[in-house]
Order: structure tokens, then sequence, then C-alpha cells
């Protein structure tokens, strides 16, 4: 009763997910505008899953772009160990991930040597509460990106281009506000010119999709340049977000940050806002009880 005097316009979380419609079921009759968040749907939960992800490259490599990665990059669902153990006789690495997890989480790599224990355990674990697993190639990365796009109906529009870097594994640590001046590559045909081509093929892969039909919004594509056999090639579609991502909130702050100041944003412990040597802005409130914290780096070398 305490929301009856109020109308709104719409929800705009995080992310949307079954456990944020119910946080929201009585405000949800009040908005004007949530479209196809009016109620849970699930074949979002399926666009969120990584199996979509795979889908989705499929139909970009499939377009025959050059300097992309081939079929052959195509993650495998893996639906029981006996299944996954066709694959260590190869000696090759490969990157296992469940098909839902928060963003750099649910993944194990494989190194192609004895399996552990652990790894055991986890793959079967995975499986028996998610069903399958998903397999792929693990890549030798170049440089990490991601494309951000704003989905409206049918209607999609590329709104930028983010550099973001994380760890070996994928966990990840940052956003660039900026795009690089200096790539990693230099001198070759992958450059911005490219990628932002490719952001069109990626287009017409989420059009495919018709996400527009349970998804309006901002999404993030997160992508990569990797060396196979010492030519660079274009990896389009690692990962699907529907949802607001750490590159948008990059994109947003972009406009408060000199493109040469090389502003590069960080989540991380108050204990290492505190040890950082670069100059800082501090973007959200540190008090006795907090642990977490998140600000802008300046002047940080690029990757």
């Amino acid at each position: 009763g305490q929301y009856k005097n109020f109308s709104y316009g719409t929800i705009k979380p995080w992310g949307w997910s079954r456990h944020t419609h119910r946080m929201f079921h009585k405000i949800k009759p009040l908005c004007d505008h949530l479209g196809v968040f009016a109620d849970w749907d699930i074949a979002f939960r399926d666009l969120c899953g990584r199996h979509s992800s795979a889908r989705m490259l499929e139909s970009i490599v499939r377009q025959d772009f050059p300097y992309m990665v081939g079929i052959d990059a195509l993650p495998q669902v893996i639906n029981s160990f006996d299944q996954f153990a066709s694959y260590i006789d190869s000696g090759k690495q490969f990157l296992l991930k469940s098909p839902w997890s928060s963003s750099g989480r649910g993944l194990m790599h494989y190194s192609g040597k004895e399996l552990t224990s652990f790894q055991h355990q986890w793959i079967n674990r995975v499986i028996e509460k998610q069903g399958f697993v998903m397999l792929e190639p693990f890549h030798d990365k170049i440089f990490d990106y991601s494309m951000l796009f704003d989905v409206s109906g049918s209607n999609i529009k590329l709104l930028s281009l983010s550099t973001f870097k994380t760890h070996q594994h994928g966990k990840y640590q940052g956003s660039y506000l900026h795009w690089p001046k200096q790539l990693p590559f230099q001198d070759s045909a992958v450059n911005v010119d490219l990628l932002k081509d490719i952001s069109k093929s990626v287009i017409q892969a989420l059009q495919l999709m018709d996400i527009g039909s349970v998804f309006n919004g901002w999404i993030g594509v997160d992508a990569m340049v990797i060396n196979k056999n010492g030519q660079l090639l274009v990896h389009p579609c690692l990962e699907l977000n529907c949802r607001y991502t750490m590159g948008h909130v990059a994109h947003v702050l972009s406009s408060l940050f000199p493109d040469h100041s090389q502003a590069f944003l960080k989540i991380g412990t108050v204990a290492e806002f505190q040890s950082s040597e670069s100059t800082v802005f501090l973007l959200t409130p540190i008090n006795p009880h907090t642990h977490f914290a998140a600000w802008v780096e300046m002047n940080k070398p690029r990757c």
C-alpha cells in the first residue's frame, strides 16, 4: 500500500532476473513503460545463457569476415563427464564455462595436463546443477574489448567500443574510459575500423536472434583479439551481457575525463584503493564499514 500514491515511468535495474521481478512486484503495476519487462519471460533466461553467446558467435563467423576466427572457435556443449573425457587425450588447453554465472565467474581452465580431482568435481557439479557445461578453445589473447549497444525493438545501435583488462583466466580488473591511442598490435589489418565493421555483423546476429522481443536497453558483447599461429584474429563474441556492464559505466564517465588522461575505472577493496600510486578520483564513499570501492585512476599504462 505504500506505493499506491506513486506512479513510475519504468524501472532500470543493473540487470533483470526472476529475482529482480520479485523485488519489484509491488512497483511494476505502477509503471507505464515496462514493455518487454512487464513479466518474467523464461526466454530471457535462455538469452542470458552462454549457449546463446555460442549460437550468436556461429551466426557471426558464418558471415566469413576477414581476420575473424573460424568455425573451429565455436564452443561445444558438454552433457557428461564422459563426453569431456574424449577431449583430454588431445593435449590441448580448453576453457570450461558454466552456462549461467556472474560475469568473470563460472570458469575453469584445463591446461591439457592431468585433470585434478577439483576439476573433475567442478565439471560434474555444473552438469548436475545446470545440465551441461560449455567447452571452448583456450586462446592466446592479445587484447580485450567489448561492443556496447542500445537495443530498442529491432533497432540496435552501437554506443561505443570499450577496452578492459582481465586476469589470465577472465576475472575482470577494470575498464579504460577512452579507446587507446596505441594498441598492442600497431600496423596491423586488425584496427579500430575493422572492429567497428565487425560490430555491424554483431548487430545482424542480434537481430536474427530477435533480441528486441525479450530485451530492450543497453547490452555488452565481450570480444577479444587473439594470436593464432602468428596471425591476429578477432573473436567477436565471447559473452553476451544483457544488462548494464562496467563498460557502460566507463562510457558514461568518459565525458568527464580528457582522453589523454588514460583514465582507468576500477572496483576493488579499500586497501587496493588506498595503495594506488596513480592520481585517483573516488566514485563511491568510504566509511569505517566499507570493504569495496570504485574509483578512476589517471595515467595508468595502457594495455
